[in-house]
């Protein structure tokens, strides 16, 4: 028999007003953001759910799809069993999903000692801003709230975890101010920031810059603004993510190389290398992209990145799953898109380009080379057909996009083996394969 862990949280967070929520039989908080709900406890096995929805609601699934979690509408209930652990989203006809992060009863949590900042659990902490020293560690219990925005710069063996919530909303930036980032990692090396969820963002959500050594797990996020892009790998190295839930309203995950706007005069620009984010789920509204290398990438060399068995739920507005927008100087050479499941899209597919925009400060234009897009698995709605295209433009002869292979790329069920299967629309490049 499975054994729950139900989380309680302050009286003053914000309940949904359009889900109701039970797992194995035991009432659960539904949190309420304006663009998601969500809820989160611990279980040690299967989970059997039930959904109030509000009364004619249409149609509900369980997703990732890749799951495959059959479910039963009856009426205002929805039922159906979580195989354990892990990030899940219910989505019904013309409502904000609801997501259901399922932790494991362990949630590692540090003992206590100096080194340990601790919000316990069922507390809401209004703390401004938090600045995290070497050796720190940043513990919000399951059930906790911190508002406030965090930040460890040229620090080393830094950790965030614990299963609770990270609030952007309160931080009260200048009206003529820039908004504030969530939280910025910047110059740091050996950190760890896993189990926690991240909410109503100013900004971008997560940055690494100028990093080294880090490992990101089981961050879950919603962010509804603009520009609240997910997770922002920038110039920084040996980076894993894995098992994340992110929903943005901007990138999901990025990579990027620019100068930044540290407090602490950390220059964010290096050469990315050896990044891997694998295990996640993935929905993407309104702007940016799902998995983006891109704007801005004044560095030598973007190489040797991997994203790797990937649901991505949704890409609404007129980025792409895959996109690498190289508007700086670099090589971008070494991508790997390998086991990646697109349940929704909508304006691009796929969208590789050397160009320049707004966000670019080279004079240079760079190249891009060696990318491979292997066992990929993409839905295709009756409204893709004549609509949904993909690009790979280089910007002249002398900087072009160099040996793209299609290796079991599946769209709708069917195998791409030539452009028109896209369709693909190309320009400076070369050595595009279909395997």
């Amino acid at each position: 028999m499975t054994t729950l862990s139900t989380y309680a949280y302050p009286p003053s967070c914000p309940s949904s007003f359009v889900y109701a929520l039970a797992a194995e039989g035991q009432a659960q908080f539904v949190y309420h953001t304006a663009v998601a709900d969500f809820a989160a406890f611990g279980a040690d096995g299967p989970v059997r759910i039930e959904v109030t929805l509000p009364a004619r609601t249409g149609p509900a699934s369980v997703h990732p799809l890749s799951c495959r979690i059959p479910c039963e509408q009856d009426g205002a209930a929805l039922r159906f069993t979580l195989p354990g652990p892990g990030n899940y989203l219910v989505q019904a006809d013309e409502l904000n999903p609801l997501f259901l992060y399922v932790n494991p009863l362990d949630m590692n949590l540090p003992e206590a000692g100096d080194s340990v900042i601790r919000i316990p659990a069922g507390t809401l902490a209004e703390v401004g801003h938090v600045t995290l020293e070497s050796g720190q560690t940043l513990c919000i219990e399951p059930g906790a709230v911190l508002r406030g925005v965090i930040r460890a710069s040229n620090a080393q063996d830094v950790t965030i975890c614990g299963g609770g919530i990270i609030d952007g909303s309160c931080v009260g930036a200048p009206p003529a101010g820039p908004r504030a980032r969530l939280v910025v990692i910047e110059g740091c090396k050996n950190v760890t920031i896993r189990d926690v969820i991240l909410i109503q963002p100013e900004s971008w959500m997560l940055v690494i810059g100028a990093c080294r050594d880090v490992h990101i797990a089981n961050l879950r996020e919603i962010g509804e603004v603009i520009s609240s892009d997910g997770i922002d790998v920038v110039g920084s190295q040996n980076v894993l993510i894995e098992n994340c839930c992110l929903r943005n309203n901007d990138d999901c995950i990025v990579i990027k190389s620019t100068l930044g706007d540290s407090s602490m005069g950390v220059d964010w620009r290096g050469d990315v290398e050896n990044v891997t984010a694998r295990g996640c789920v993935l929905w993407n509204a309104k702007a940016g992209n799902a998995l983006e290398i891109g704007h801005e990438l004044q560095s030598e060399h973007i190489r040797n990145i991997r994203f790797e068995d990937i649901d991505i739920i949704c890409v609404h507005g007129h980025g792409a799953p895959f996109s690498i927008h190289n508007g700086d100087r670099a090589t971008v050479e070494n991508i790997v898109y390998d086991h990646i499941r697109v349940e929704h899209h909508y304006d691009k597919l796929i969208d590789f380009r050397i160009m320049r925009s707004r966000f670019n400060h080279d004079e240079q234009r760079g190249q891009v080379r060696n990318v491979t897009l292997r066992d990929i698995e993409v839905v295709e709605s009756i409204f893709n057909p004549g609509y949904t295209i993909s690009v790979i433009g280089g910007w002249d002869a002398q900087h072009t996009i160099e040996g793209v292979h299609f290796e079991n790329f599946r769209l709708g069920g069917r195998r791409v083996s030539r452009p028109e299967d896209l369709p693909l629309y190309t320009a400076h490049c070369a050595g595009i394969t279909f395997d």
